[in-house]
């Protein structure tokens, strides 16, 4: 694949690493709000939300190592033809 479309590729893999990065810090903020949670109602809820973005953040990150595999793939390829 040329360099152009392989660049074309890096902006969504950006978005994506950013989306990642801020999944990450909402899970680590929140995570002082349920240390500190003395309300057995409400630390079942924080857990539950955070629950939620584990899956989104694994989800995002397992599509991101598919992305890359696949650029690998590429670039190897493409190598192999010179």
């Amino acid at each position: 694949m040329p360099m152009t479309g392989m660049m074309g590729q890096m902006m969504p893999m950006m978005a994506e690493h950013a989306a990642a990065a801020k999944l990450a810090d909402q899970l680590v903020a929140g995570f002082a709000a349920i240390e500190n949670e003395k309300d057995p109602a409400a630390l079942k809820a924080k857990l539950a939300a955070h629950v939620k973005l584990l899956r989104e953040l694994q989800g995002k990150l397992q599509g991101q190592s598919k992305m890359m595999e696949h650029m690998h793939g590429m670039m190897m390829d493409e190598h192999k033809k010179q």
